[in-house]
């Protein structure tokens, strides 16, 4: 990396101040970057006492507040590793914005996270389970959606992978291919995937309503318990060994939980599949919200981590049989 600072520097403008004083992102990586910004300082002839520091900006008068040494010295902790994680984020957010990391001198950080091989194929079994519940979803007409929608979207990437992904329900573009996530909520989900290794041939990805609704509005309620024995089915027969809910429709329609966002986001959930095995479940944001909204990349990059962390545990999320 040959200016660590220009580097520390594209994350505290993109991610603003709050990264910056966090403890878990950036107090510790920002004294690791100084210091190798030092020796890399040296080595182009500038020297590190008057390399330029970047310097935090409050949010609440926009006023300049304190350069980087007085940031460091407010930060604790070991940061050993902090610069692998920074140039990890920092290749996150310019997968989420469509630039390529080699593109953008970061070709390391890509590395940072193993690429995870396409699960195996699935069995004739499941293949046929998949196939008849389809079959069962397309004579269905025990909802409205499905009249009027153009295709049944049903599911999309290995059903033999560890990692399920429930979203809300279909948008125009899924409509008229039918699969799920196939429209810039699909782009952006593939980049987000990318960031942590993973793409359509090591997850499964599905909705909780098939059909799409009018507008691409939410789904109603019993719109939704219409395609509840659908969805319990399909989860029954892919049985993954994670399951990631995207968004509060999701979130209430699976784990029937009121809870906010934010704080279901913070930790793990369990769904009890028709057999008793309990399947370890978490919440993020649905990619169109992300779209909406791009300041909240940065805690969806900690969901992400947190997944694949959980991913490469050696218990590989494992299931629970319930008591």
């Amino acid at each position: 990396m040959k200016d660590a600072i220009a580097v520390w520097a594209s994350v505290q403008s993109e991610f603003g101040e709050e990264f910056v004083l966090s403890a878990s992102g950036g107090g510790t990586a920002l004294r690791a970057l100084l210091d190798e910004a030092g020796g890399a300082a040296e080595g182009d002839g500038v020297s590190p006492e008057t390399r330029p520091a970047p310097v935090a900006v409050s949010r609440q008068n926009g006023s300049r507040t304190e350069g980087a040494s007085s940031l460091v010295s407010r930060q604790n902790g070991d940061c050993a590793e902090a610069p692998a994680s920074v140039l990890r984020y920092v290749s996150y957010s310019r997968e989420l914005s469509g630039e390529g990391s080699e593109a953008s001198g970061m070709a390391e950080s890509r590395r940072s996270y193993d690429v995870v091989p396409p699960a195996p194929e699935a069995s004739p079994t499941k293949k046929a389970a998949l196939a008849s519940l389809k079959e069962e979803m397309q004579a269905f007409n025990g909802c409205r959606l499905k009249e009027i929608a153009t295709n049944t979207v049903f599911g999309d990437g290995n059903p033999e992978a560890a990692i399920m992904i429930i979203g809300e329900a279909p948008g125009a573009d899924e409509d008229i291919q039918g699969l799920p996530f196939v429209g810039r909520s699909g782009q952006l989900l593939d980049r987000m995937l990318a960031s942590i290794g993973f793409d359509r041939k090591s997850v499964y990805i599905t909705n909780v309503v098939n059909w799409r609704p009018p507008g691409n509005r939410p789904p109603t309620p019993e719109e939704i318990e219409q395609c509840r024995p659908f969805l319990s089915r399909h989860i029954d027969i892919v049985a993954p060994k994670i399951i990631v809910l995207l968004g509060l429709t999701a979130m209430h329609s699976v784990l029937r939980i009121k809870s906010g966002l934010a704080k279901a986001r913070e930790v793990w959930f369990h769904y009890t599949m028709s057999n008793g095995v309990k399947v370890k479940t978490m919440v993020t944001f649905h990619p169109s919200y992300l779209l909406r909204s791009p300041g909240q990349k940065v805690f969806a990059w900690k969901d992400l981590q947190r997944l694949r962390g959980e991913f490469d545990k050696d218990a590989f999320g494992a299931t629970e049989p319930a008591k």
